[in-house]
């Protein structure tokens, strides 16, 4: 798929769990609606630069993010992992990839377990969430599950 292709097919299924409408609420997506064909550092972790000599800000790049999410939710203690998209317009421009605001692990992992595992990634350290309505499309999370939140601030 193109990158064009997929951007197109990530506005659609917004539209579908959102409505074409800008929500007030976020909308949750798998990783691969939101990693595949994205190339724009922008769209996640906004507060890292690509390539910053700081190590602390140097953003680790939208494939390795996704990479670590891939390997994260193939874990046994994982259920799921979904990226929460904050959407901004009805539509956006071919050259613009929605943002994410936040990755949710559901787990029956701490957030300090999560953390270790996004080591690297120069993330703010990891929270539980405990609103599950702060969704248009709360997740569905198994008994003896909890969701993590990963996020850059």
């Amino acid at each position: 798929m193109s990158a064009a292709d997929a951007h197109r097919r990530l506005q659609e299924v917004l539209w579908e769990r959102g409505g074409q409408d800008v929500p007030s609420q976020g909308v949750l997506v798998t990783i691969e609606e939101f990693f595949t064909g994205n190339a724009d550092a922008g769209s996640i972790a906004p507060n890292l630069v690509p390539g910053d000599p700081n190590p602390v800000m140097r953003h680790p790049g939208v494939d390795e993010i996704g990479e670590r999410l891939h390997a994260i939710r193939s874990r046994a203690e994982v259920a799921d992992v979904l990226v929460d998209v904050m959407v901004e317009w009805p539509e956006y421009p071919a050259d613009e990839w929605p943002y994410a605001q936040g990755i949710h692990v559901i787990t029956t992992a701490s957030s300090e377990t999560v953390d270790e595992w996004i080591d690297g990634l120069n993330a703010d350290p990891c929270g539980l969430q405990a609103d599950l309505e702060g969704w248009i499309n709360p997740p569905e999370v198994p008994a003896g599950h909890h969701v993590v939140t990963i996020w850059w601030d």
